[in-house]
Order: structure tokens, then C-alpha cells, then sequence
């Protein structure tokens, strides 16, 4: 019996285990996939730009979507230059972060999560 039950954890465990691992691996590549995105919408921004997203959730099959590395960090690295901020929606609205500096060009790009296209951009 007890070799029973700890055959049971231990494959319970298992298959808790490759569920979670699937989910990183899937909000991952949506991660490379938003960063790859915003390179097509804005492919060479002026110098001292900041992105500002709108509606980008937090998390993604319960798994934090770019909570910190969104901030100054994915945009940076995507572009390879240190001259581009970002910033979420609701990061501006709680006090977060501080407003577009003066003279600091803002782009709004804004979340739309379908198969087909995750951002949108805000030009009209």
C-alpha cells in the first residue's frame, strides 16, 4: 500500500511538474514572439523613445508575463541599444514610473493577445 501511495505522489508530482514546465516554455515564446512584434511595428525608433503598452496582462497561463524584464530591459535588448525605455499602462496610472521625460518621444502600442497579431500599434 505505501509503495502504492508513493508511486501516486510521485507521478502526481510528475505530471504537476511537466504542466508547469510546458506552461514557461509557452509564455516564453510568446515573450519572443511580443519582442519579435515590436521590432516589425517599430523597427528603428528615435533616440530616447519609450513604449508605453496598454492592456498587457500580468501573467499568462499563470505564469508572470515580462513583469520586470518589460521594463527598460526586453525593449533594450531587443533593439541592442541603452537610449529606449518602456513602460506598462498601468505602471503610469499607479505612480510607478514616472511620465515620458520631456523631450522623450512616446509610442503607445496596445495589447491585443489574438493568435495572429499581440500588438497593436497606437498610430492613427
Amino acid at each position: 500500500m505505501r509503495r502504492c501511495c508513493a508511486c501516486l505522489l510521485v507521478t502526481f508530482f510528475t505530471l504537476g511538474l511537466l504542466y508547469n514546465l510546458n506552461a514557461w516554455r509557452w509564455t516564453c515564446q510568446l515573450s519572443r514572439r511580443f519582442v519579435s512584434e515590436l521590432r516589425q511595428l517599430e523597427p528603428s525608433p528615435p533616440p530616447d523613445t519609450e513604449f508605453a503598452f496598454f492592456g498587457l496582462p500580468e501573467s499568462v497561463r499563470g505564469i508572470f508575463f515580462l513583469p520586470v524584464g518589460l521594463r527598460d530591459l526586453a525593449v533594450k535588448e531587443a533593439y541592442g541599444r541603452e537610449d529606449l525605455h518602456a513602460s506598462r499602462s498601468a505602471d503610469a496610472f499607479s505612480g510607478a514610473t514616472q511620465p515620458a521625460a520631456p523631450g522623450r518621444r512616446l509610442i503607445k502600442l496596445y495589447w491585443k493577445g489574438t493568435t495572429d497579431h499581440l500588438l497593436a500599434s497606437g498610430k492613427n
